[in-house]
């Protein structure tokens, strides 16, 4: 092959690729490494600080889900319903609204 006079230094292609980062890397890894000002040195690191944070955020979301779904009124009776069904009053006559507080 004719040299044309082209040379191509293998060193600068690796500090190049070194510096701009690995073309399949995915861009929010190489934002991660960005943003944490150096605390983050490689692209494994961020994928695991990454995963850290998505996992906190999914155990807040389910811990505000569930205490909402699940954190009302208790099931059973209260105590005022218990003494209201003992005087021997019908359930069905109980009104809910006067002993909730």
């Amino acid at each position: 092959m004719s040299d044309n006079g082209v040379r191509y230094d293998i060193d600068t292609a690796y500090t190049s690729r070194k510096i701009i980062g690995d073309p399949a890397t995915p861009k929010m890894l190489l934002l991660l490494q960005k943003w944490s000002g150096g605390t983050v040195k490689d692209t494994r690191h961020a994928a695991y600080v990454l995963m850290t944070i998505a996992g906190i955020f999914f155990a807040i979301t389910m811990t505000i889900f569930l205490s909402l779904f699940f954190g009302g009124r208790p099931m059973g009776l209260q105590p005022a319903e218990k003494s209201f069904i003992k005087q021997g009053n019908s359930p069905e006559s109980y009104d809910q609204t006067l002993f909730r507080k």
